[in-house]
């Protein structure tokens, strides 16, 4: 079963936005719980995650190592109260999906990894029917 997870980090949570031609959000935050980012199992901790917007990608730092992964923007519609990162839970694994700034309507949404795809299937798998068997009655 797939459900949505969306952390709102307040007191845990700077968000600094750089003016550039090449745009570059900075985020520190504190996950309190394991994550996926890519094919990368990251613990529960400390990360600074920099989305560089000119070229699609996002950065993770932290815990000792770095993860960079593919995005894509994404348009919320409306201008973020705050800054969040939204997980996807899908099985036992929790995927990191989305991260949104305050004050921006902008924000970027990660490609799904070949183990979220697997593990979605898998999921759906476990989660469908199985058939119904039919009965006569005596």
């Amino acid at each position: 079963m797939k459900k949505r997870i969306t952390l709102t980090l307040l007191a845990l949570l700077v968000a600094v936005v750089a003016p550039s031609a090449y745009a570059e959000t900075n985020v520190k935050v504190n996950v309190p719980f394991a994550f996926v980012a890519g094919s990368n199992t990251l613990p529960a901790g400390q990360y600074r995650i920099s989305v560089v917007e000119a070229q699609h990608l996002v950065r993770i730092d932290g815990e000792g190592q770095t993860v960079m992964l593919l995005a894509q923007p994404a348009d919320s519609g409306k201008i973020q109260e705050q800054t969040k990162l939204v997980f996807e839970r899908v099985g036992d694994q929790t995927f990191l999906s989305k991260l949104w700034v305050s004050g921006r309507t902008d924000g970027a949404e990660i490609r799904k990894s070949r183990s979220e795809v697997n593990a979605e299937r898998m999921s759906q798998k476990m989660n469908s029917p199985m058939g119904a068997a039919a009965g006569s009655q005596d």
